[in-house]
């Protein structure tokens, strides 16, 4: 009998002794020398539960390369408890334009392009970037309407740039409001940022406007700012009502690759989400 393992329990060792034994050999997605399947130990490789229900809903399925690359990334936040903990996860850096406005998390909230004035442009392994305020990507959430993990003081957004040069304009936020904004290294030298808060707060650092920042809320009084899965500033701000209106990224003219929303994270499952999207975004050249 043949026993149909994920690739989760087949990186974990679990396929009769072998799994990440075999893996050291190659990529178990299109080396030359992986296996094919762990036939010698009477099993087959699949995808977890999450992956596949994320792939059945795409219109063009991944190649081999790829789908093991999704894989990887998803386990990895399922098993940091950040998976079960987001409402929305679009990962823009993808191979085409159709596939990258997917929500990996559910069937709700894909995507769509504003073309306002003007479009978006997406980029293949890139993402998408926008020129300004009516030429953007609309996550299709909206806190007002959407009901989810997001609460006004239990949230998290966070957005993985591409982009270094300051840019006088928001990375990912609700249009018109200084309430929910994610504004890395604005002209000024600054980055503001705000998550169901009565007002944005700011801080000076040396980082560009580049790589994964992550905005989250805790309480009523407790507001945190992330750059690359480190903490790097707080706020006390107290939480305000949510603004109408979907969550954009990119809101400007950013390159951003991927970006989220869901509930507040831990430290350490900030960190995981840092990991696990750095690491998808070397497999595929982005970085």
């Amino acid at each position: 009998m043949t026993k149909e393992l994920t690739r989760r329990d087949f990186l974990r060792g679990t396929a009769a002794g072998i799994g990440a034994v075999l893996l050291t050999q190659g990529d178990a997605f299109g080396a030359p020398d992986a296996p094919e399947s762990a036939g010698a130990a009477g099993t087959t490789l699949a995808f977890s539960a999450e992956t596949q229900a994320f792939f059945d809903r795409l219109l063009t399925p991944p190649d081999d390369a790829r789908a093991g690359h999704y894989d990887d990334l998803i386990n990895a936040l399922v098993a940091a408890g950040v998976w079960a903990r987001l409402d929305g996860f679009w990962l823009y850096a993808a191979a085409d334009g159709g596939t990258s406005l997917a929500n990996l998390i559910s069937s709700r909230f894909r995507a769509t392009e504003n073309v306002t004035a003007g479009r978006p442009a997406f980029a293949r392994d890139r993402g998408w970037a926008g020129t300004g305020i009516n030429a953007n990507i609309h996550t299709g959430f909206i806190p007002l309407t959407s009901e989810g993990h997001f609460a006004q003081n239990d949230a998290c957004l966070f957005c993985w740039s591409l982009t270094a040069a300051p840019l006088r304009q928001m990375l990912m936020g609700i249009d018109g409001s200084d309430r929910t904004s994610l504004c890395p290294k604005w002209s000024d030298g600054k980055t503001y940022f705000a998550l169901n808060s009565a007002a944005s707060d700011a801080v000076r650092l040396d980082a560009d406007s580049s790589g994964l920042w992550l905005v989250n809320r805790t309480a009523a009084n407790e507001l945190t700012l992330d750059h690359n899965g480190s903490q790097v500033a707080a706020a006390s701000t107290p939480s305000a009502a949510y603004k109408a209106g979907p969550f954009n990224a990119p809101a400007g003219a950013h390159q951003v690759a991927l970006c989220g929303i869901g509930a507040a994270l831990t430290r350490e499952q900030r960190a995981a989400l840092h990991q696990a999207c750095q690491t998808y975004l070397h497999a595929i050249g982005a970085l």
